[in-house]
């Protein structure tokens, strides 16, 4: 008899069922690693919760479907590692977040709010995306019931669904905007996510000052902060990567102030449409390796700044306007001029000119 320790379910199409009526194998029972994240399921199995060895649990659920055995989620002592691809409000995550060696959560955006998260500390959870917070709270989360999370993902929300079983508190508009001050108390957060609603209003720039120091990687993105709140970020001592997708940032100027990205290594800007100007010196990114820039179609030319820094070894360019194309490999002659032949430029999908003029005149 053959016993399978890990299944990964690739199907064929989405109505494809490899075993009857189920797609867990048979004689599966010592199962380690189970991932269905390729086929939606329009149930869950019943025989997820006998798993008992599980480690690793990956599975994509449809909106149809509903989690009827979240109380049995405690079966699966084991597990490590669990990927939730489903709709919103589908099932319970708070019997996930408290299992007893559970350390890296993935839920879609939606699906964990803050009220899920842990009463009683849980000291191995390291990873947990995705954390739906509102714009506004009367008690903003202290996260102190994950003090070693390492990775951390923050979906903000205009609304808090939860907030109409308070009808005692304060009427929705009159609660402050939150600050995200408990953010402070990871300190061992290494790498965060922060996102908003694409219809969520602006982000208050007070929501930067509680991006704890130990930070090594950021992702901002459809935040629409101001170019001059870069200043705020530069402060992260420790910052090694810098994403910035979605008009992260908005506004048509962008001049690097304050005392520079002192550990930045890689930039990344990407869907960008309202930058045009773009000014920096060495001093800002005194060690940086990497620029992407993806879908910037205003911005008129590289800055010449980056000329002096030498640790520059790539430029990645794409969905950006030929002039700017134009002004980077201008740039990449000069450094050639001077015997300088390692930065590399790669460039995709360079916008036509027609393209550019109908994105100056939006």
């Amino acid at each position: 008899m053959a016993f399978f320790c890990s299944f990964l379910y690739f199907p064929r199409n989405s109505g494809f069922s490899a075993y009857g009526n189920s797609v867990i194998p048979p004689y599966s029972k010592l199962l380690r690693v189970l991932s269905i994240r390729y086929h939606i399921l329009n149930y869950l199995p019943k025989e997820i919760v006998n798993l008992v060895h599980l480690r690793y649990l990956a599975l994509k659920i449809s909106l149809e479907s509903i989690f009827t055995i979240d109380y049995q989620w405690r079966k699966l002592r084991c597990l490590q590692t669990i990927i939730l691809d489903s709709p919103c409000d589908s099932f319970s995550p708070n019997n996930i977040l408290g299992m007893p060696q559970i350390r890296h959560v993935y839920f879609s955006p939606g699906s964990l709010g803050y009220l899920d998260l842990p009463k009683l500390v849980q000291g191995n959870l390291q990873t947990l995306f995705w954390l739906g917070l509102p714009l506004r709270l009367q008690t903003e989360p202290d996260f102190k019931g994950i003090p070693n999370v390492k990775e951390l993902g923050i979906h903000l929300m205009d609304y808090d669904p939860y907030y109409k079983m308070h009808s005692s508190e304060k009427p929705w508009g009159l609660l402050p905007h939150i600050s995200m001050e408990g953010l402070l108390n990871l300190h061992q957060l290494e790498n965060l996510k922060f996102e908003r609603d694409q219809w969520f209003p602006k982000c208050d720039s007070k929501v930067l000052k509680a991006f704890p120091p130990n930070l090594k990687k950021l992702t901002l993105r459809r935040t629409n902060f101001s170019w001059e709140d870069m200043a705020i970020i530069n402060t992260l001592p420790n910052l090694e990567v810098l994403k910035l997708r979605g008009d992260a940032f908005c506004g048509p100027e962008w001049k690097a102030t304050g005392n520079g990205f002192c550990k930045l290594k890689y930039l990344q800007v990407t869907d960008h449409p309202t930058l045009k100007h773009w000014s920096v010196d060495a001093d800002h990114f005194p060690i940086l390796e990497r620029i992407s820039l993806h879908y910037c179609p205003r911005l008129v030319e590289f800055p010449t700044g980056f000329g002096d820094i030498n640790t520059l070894q790539l430029i990645e360019l794409m969905d950006c306007p030929s002039r700017l194309v134009a002004s980077v490999k201008s740039f990449q002659e000069e450094w050639r001029d001077l015997g300088n032949d390692k930065l590399v430029l790669r460039e995709f999908y360079t916008l036509p000119k027609e393209s550019i003029d109908e994105a100056d005149f939006a």
